[in-house]
């Protein structure tokens, strides 16, 4: 039996509302460069989100992440967040929906408009020529969703994202993630540097950055993120608020991982929130394994308070309530930049062409019915 512990607010007018309360983990599944898992066997870049012990997002389908993730978790979220159509985030993601719909576990999708035609039309090609073989078609392999940016998109009752473009060759959106109208999380997925597009991810509490030894035009660079940081760090020590705790992935092999700035590393948990145990100082980073097959025994970072738990096999353990809750800072979605973003946006017009685009392939792409395609 699993338990569900509630609190109690008071609400406009002496109104009695009712919430859950809620834990959000984030594990990190791989630190892996485009050809990490090719030439060292280690996953891509990838990580799952984790809402009071269920996997709730799957953030990547690059090459390696459905194995790390089944050996964590025992399973695949059922949405995933697709950021661009590069290997090492969509690799896996045709064989993945092919196998989970043959299986009865339909998955939803979601990218920004644009990203997910690409998808559509290139990334899950090889399943076109099966349109005459089925009366299927492409829309049941896959919830397919459309994640504009500059719009919340939800995850979950409690959770949601609002993706901003990066800096990156392959159109790519990273996201700010969302508790409520709270910001928990700022992820850049694959980025260059750009100034502009690190400070819509740092308004959350929790920072992750694609970092790499030397940066380039697609990947920041160690330095370039070290002075960030350190940025950030004497803003935040004037203004008297709690600094923002920045970790970089996407490094390479866990033997490429960087001393400064701090990186997460395979099997690493973040807590982002947690109702249900008193504020703990953060954990400092353990010497990492190199063999992400094996569990790794350590407890996860807990940058903004909570109680850390040790193994993924927890996660199907209650949560203990405690009268102490948690609350992130920072302003909700209405106060973001709209959609259509004067820096990277585009029109009405373009958009609503996107939607009959990906609505065309949908109507008109079929797969083999009730069984996986491999």
């Amino acid at each position: 039996l699993k338990l569900q512990f509630l609190y109690f607010i008071v609400g406009p007018r002496g109104k009695v509302h009712i919430n859950k309360m809620v834990r959000i983990d984030l594990l990190c599944l791989g630190t892996g460069k485009a050809s990490t898992h090719i030439y060292h066997g280690e996953p891509s870049t990838g990580f799952v989100l984790i809402q009071d012990g269920e996997p709730v997002l799957l953030m990547g389908a690059g090459l390696g992440i459905v194995r790390s993730c089944m050996h964590y978790c025992k399973q695949v979220p059922d949405t995933l967040y697709i950021s661009h159509n590069h290997s090492d985030n969509a690799g896996e993601l045709p064989l993945l929906l092919s196998v989970e719909a043959g299986k009865g576990r339909r998955k939803k999708v979601i990218a920004e408009p644009e990203v997910l035609q690409r998808i559509l039309q290139h990334r899950l090609a090889e399943y076109h020529e099966s349109i005459g073989l089925s009366n299927r078609k492409l829309s049941d392999l896959a919830d397919f969703s459309e994640s504009p940016e500059g719009v919340s998109t939800p995850i979950t009752s409690c959770l949601s994202i609002v993706p901003y473009r990066s800096q990156h060759s392959e159109r790519c959106f990273g996201f700010v993630l969302y508790y409520m109208d709270h910001q928990i999380l700022g992820w850049s997925s694959d980025s260059g540097f750009e100034m502009n597009y690190y400070r819509q991810l740092a308004t959350a509490p929790v920072l992750i950055l694609d970092a790499r030894q030397t940066g380039s035009y697609d990947h920041a660079g160690f330095a370039e993120v070290t002075d960030f940081e350190l940025q950030l760090a004497q803003e935040s020590d004037v203004q008297g608020e709690q600094r923002v705790a920045l970790y970089v992935c996407a490094y390479g092999t866990q033997a490429e991982m960087p001393t400064t700035p701090q990186a997460l590393r395979i099997g690493q948990t973040l807590v982002l929130l947690d109702d249900h145990q008193p504020s703990m100082p953060v954990v400092p980073a353990q010497t990492p394994t190199t063999d992400y097959s094996v569990p790794v025994n350590q407890q996860p970072v807990t940058p903004r308070g909570g109680i850390p738990h040790n193994t993924p096999q927890s996660y199907a353990q209650p949560h203990q309530p405690h009268a102490s809750k948690q609350r992130a800072r920072s302003p909700g979605p209405a106060s973001l930049a709209s959609p259509t973003s004067t820096r990277r946006g585009y029109g009405n017009d373009h958009a609503q062409q996107r939607s009959t685009d990906i609505k065309n392939l949908l109507s008109n792409v079929c797969v083999q019915p009730q069984q996986s395609l491999h």
